[in-house]
């Protein structure tokens, strides 16, 4: 007759080693992994904030305005309210994870928009839809090993690209 026999207490902490550094290792696989999403989210969200920002514009029948801060990693949209700065309407609100931040792989500013005061860039958006201050600019988000640039048009188009090996291309 046979005894049965369980595992001694090293294996089973042998077992639990080699189960933590399995469980490492794909963590730390994933960690870039879930910057590049964050990334990807927040391109997303700058370039739905610059469509609000148009589509505002054009239903309030007045100029409204995105402003970027780089250094706080926020953007909001602004109604003019054209009588001056003090009355102008905060009418939307985006933080960007702290995963995700301004810059670019290759030499330049990471927001190209106007300066509207010291750290803050701004593009504006006319009654018609059309952009009468920041046109041509580039917001340029990094996340991870992603890095996308969100191009505003002046006639209010947006393009998206991601930088490759070879430069900037389409998303």
């Amino acid at each position: 007759m046979q005894t049965q026999r369980g595992a001694s207490l090293l294996e089973l902490l042998a077992i639990l080693a080699l189960a933590g550094i399995g469980v490492s290792i794909a963590a730390f696989g994933s960690l870039d992994w879930i910057q590049r999403q964050a990334s990807r989210s927040a391109v997303y969200h700058v370039q739905a904030m610059l469509q609000s920002a148009r589509a505002e514009a054009v239903s309030r029948n007045r100029a409204c305005q995105v402003r970027v801060e780089p250094q706080t990693g926020t953007l909001q949209i602004v109604d003019l309210n054209l009588t001056g700065s003090s009355d102008d309407v905060r009418i939307s609100l985006l933080q960007l994870s702290r995963t995700t931040q301004f810059g670019r792989p290759d030499a330049g500013d990471a927001v190209t928009f106007p300066l509207l005061s010291s750290g803050v860039h701004e593009a504006t958006f006319e009654a018609d839809g059309t952009v009468s201050s920041g046109a041509g600019g580039e917001i340029v988000l990094h996340g991870g090993t992603d890095y996308h640039r969100v191009t505003l048009f002046g006639a209010g188009g947006i393009r998206v690209e991601r930088w490759g090996s070879s430069g900037w291309s389409g998303s």
